[in-house]
């Protein structure tokens, strides 16, 4: 840094991260690599920031400072349109650091009396040191704890410190124990912060951090405007002992070994469902003691996030290739026991009052079997959640799903029979079939009923239960319709009645749940029966395989493809007419006892060679059409070959034209080229000359003042020497008269 800078002191945090975002703004962020900046704690003003840079306006108007002088002139009309007040210009009397370095505790030196509000629920979990299975231990813990999970691993260029960086989303109406391990200390080893958001824009600070929205909003358009500040290339100067501003950038950057800590990514996981890392722009841990004297960033952690890639925690767990190995449970009441409680509660006496006492508690101390204790009661608290919402979902009204193979048929029509008519003829029932030509050629039919739809009389299904092994009744998943249904998203999940999918599947975000479903299952989609990929409202239909039943077998429906019932009848009473075999064997033993066997071999015979006669004919009809085609297209295609070949010819002549105009173009441009580089160089080595004469004059100069000095120094001892001479000279004279006076007197 110059000797002599810009201060433009006396301002508080939210004031100086305005300064410096306005700045970048107007500058697009080039030009303030020497801002420097220095924060102080007063005794009666609070937080003092002073903000420095080198007085390049002295420099001359010269090429290589431009974007200097342009960066400082805008921080001189900013702070002057802020404070009302004219910058200081002197050498600054204290160490400063860098805008990279300083701009962290600015933020953190915000404590505002109505903060910024942290995004409910979202934090990042930073693990240093720690080993690859330590870190699979905590992706183990956010996956229990937490709702959704984004991962990414970095390390620092100086030592090689491994950093494990966890972005997580606890939301409590979607299943989240996070908070509750957090104060219970699960996660003592790492570092837990708190998200701050803006335009779309995010930044992790300590719990305790009390941040404005202005200084929110100023931070994060200063690391948006001004990224360069913040990368890999470290500080001029400074105090590097003092301050830690760690860079976390991918690891294709190359570059010099920056003076501060730099980190780069490593993660191995499957590019495919990475998350681009935007948002997120930066994390800073541990606040700065406050000492009242310059900064001291010892204690202060600063890791730019924006260059990192995270990844969907999904993306960690190694996909099966044919199935997916879910357990699915089917639960039964005990009446039994059930009537045993009832007894129990009857018969005990209500009581009135109770009487308090003092007892010992049960647990003193949080040790490692008090550890395993909290785990346990955090598991029996997650099921109980569980239990919960699987009773509020069932108790909601929700769709159905019906669906019954060809042996199955009667019991649709009972179904049908069952349904009142005004159901019938409206929409709230509506009809799909698919054709399953590996395990089910005849096909199955589906049946969507809406939330609305009521039976006439009792349900017919437990009816027709022995006709098929395959379940006739789905419905949608409790826990799965509890978390995601009527949030905008257009899939349905439906499992047998009486099961659940567990655990249940989330997303980050409770709106995107179609996209989640379709990347996830998407590597399963095998894309047969004529359908590429997952259609935009699907319907997924998990059941236990009929072939294992411990795997879990997938179907994915169309539900734009479903058909009102009513629209569909006559092609249903088709197949149930077609199925209806009574009488049918009674028919071809009485066709066998009339008919003899003679008789039936002509009849084919005869009808054979009839069949043979129209082929024949038909096939001899056809070959002369065909002829006849093939004369008429071979005509036409000939024209047309022709044709293409004139064009073709015309179109080379053409780009033969084109070629040797672009090679003209390019010997201009090559010429415009060398002339710009001459140009380019000579304005360069003006510039240097300049310099150089600039030098040579003030050197010049002074050997001009020493020699006029040194002259002057020779002319005063000639002086001095021609007066004493002088006054030898008198003396002699005055000696001589003497003599000459004494020799007159002799005579």
């Amino acid at each position: 840094m110059a000797d002599v800078s810009f201060l433009l002191d006396e301002l508080t945090p939210v004031q100086a991260l305005h300064l410096l975002a306005e700045a970048a703004k107007a500058t697009h962020g080039v030009g303030l690599e020497d801002v420097r900046l220095g924060v102080y704690n007063t005794q009666y003003y609070g937080t003092s920031v002073t903000v420095a840079m080198p007085d390049y306006l002295a420099r001359g108007n010269t090429k290589k400072f431009q974007p200097q002088r342009a960066a400082l002139e805008a921080l001189l009309q900013i702070y002057g349109r802020i404070t009302e007040r004219e910058p200081r210009r002197r050498e600054p009397d204290t160490e400063l650091v860098s805008l990279a370095q300083g701009s962290g505790l600015l933020l953190l030196s915000d404590v505002a009396e109505k903060p910024a509000l942290p995004q409910a629920g979202e934090f990042l979990l930073l693990a240093r040191g720690v080993t690859p299975e330590g870190a699979a231990g905590i992706v183990e813990e956010l996956r229990f704890h937490a709702t959704d999970l984004r991962i990414t691993t970095a390390h620092t260029d100086r030592n090689r410190q491994t950093i494990h960086l966890f972005h997580l989303l606890a939301d409590q109406k979607r299943r989240s124990s996070f908070q509750s391990a957090w104060v219970g200390r699960r996660f003592a080893d790492g570092i837990v912060l708190t998200a701050f958001a803006d335009g779309g824009t995010t930044v992790f600070l300590p719990e305790q951090s009390r941040p404005s929205r202005e200084g929110i909003h100023d931070f994060c358009r200063l690391l948006r405007l001004a990224p360069t500040l913040f990368r890999t290339k470290g500080p001029d100067t400074g105090n590097e002992e003092t301050a830690s501003s760690d860079t976390l950038r991918d690891e294709t950057t190359t570059g010099q070994e920056p003076e501060h800590r730099d980190v780069t990514v490593t993660s191995a996981a499957s590019e495919t469902a990475s998350v681009h890392n935007g948002e997120l722009l930066a994390a800073i841990h541990q606040p700065v003691p406050v000492d009242g004297k310059a900064s001291n960033l010892a204690q202060l952690e600063f890791y730019y996030l924006r260059e990192l890639t995270f990844y969907a925690q999904g993306t960690f767990t190694p996909s099966l290739p044919d199935h997916i190995a879910i357990e699915v449970h089917s639960l039964s009441t005990t009446a039994e026991g059930v009537q045993q409680l009832r007894q129990a509660i009857a018969e005990a006496e209500p009581l009135i009052a109770y009487r308090l006492a003092l007892r010992k508690g049960r647990y003193q101390e949080f040790r490692a079997a008090e550890r395993n204790e909290y785990q346990r009661l955090s598991q029996q608290q997650l099921d109980i959640e569980y239990r919960l919402a699987y009773l509020s979902s069932i108790n909601a009204a929700r769709p159905t799903l019906l669906r019954f193979t060809q042996k199955q048929l009667p019991a649709f029509a009972d179904v049908i029979r069952s349904t009142p008519m005004k159901f019938l003829q409206g929409d709230d029932l509506r009809y799909g079939f698919q054709a399953i030509e590996r395990h089910y050629p005849a096909g199955l039919h589906y049946l969507l009923k809406s939330p609305h739809v009521v039976m006439d009389a009792m349900n017919p299904l437990p009816q027709w239960e022995a006709l098929d092994s395959m379940a006739m009744h789905f419905w949608l998943d409790p826990l799965w319709s509890r978390y995601y249904r009527g949030r905008g998203n257009e899939c349905w999940v439906f499992v047998p009645k009486g099961m659940t999918l567990f655990p249940p599947m989330h997303c980050w975000d409770a709106t995107d749940m179609d996209s989640y479903l379709r990347d996830v299952l998407s590597q399963w989609f095998h894309g047969q029966y004529g359908v590429a990929a997952i259609p935009e409202k699907a319907i997924y239909l998990f059941e236990p395989s009929p072939h294992a039943p411990e795997e879990i077998h997938i179907s994915v429906l169309d539900q734009s493809l479903f058909q009102p019932l009513h629209t569909q009848l006559g092609w249903f009473n088709d197949n149930l007419a077609i199925m209806n075999e009574l009488g049918v064997d009674e028919f071809i033993r009485t066709l066998a006892n009339d008919i003899a066997k003679r008789d039936i071999a002509a009849r084919v015979s005869q009808e054979a060679q009839a069949m043979v006669a129209t082929f024949t004919a038909a096939a001899e009809e056809t070959s002369r059409q065909v002829a006849a085609k093939t004369a008429e297209l071979t005509t036409v295609l000939t024209a047309e070959v022709r044709k293409v070949v004139r064009q073709a010819q015309t179109t080379t002549e053409e780009i033969r034209d084109l070629n040797q105009r672009l090679a003209t173009l390019q010997g201009l441009y090559d010429e415009i080229q060398r002339v710009t580089t001459e140009t380019e160089t000579m304005v360069m080595q003006t510039d240097k000359q300049i310099d150089e004469t600039a030098q040579f004059t003030v050197n010049l100069r002074q050997r001009v003042e020493s020699a006029l000095a040194d002259a002057q120094s020779a002319r005063q001892e000639v002086q001095a020497r021609v007066a004493t001479e002088v006054a030898l000279l008198e003396q002699t004279h005055a000696d001589l008269h003497a003599i000459l006076a004494q020799l007159r007197e002799e005579r």
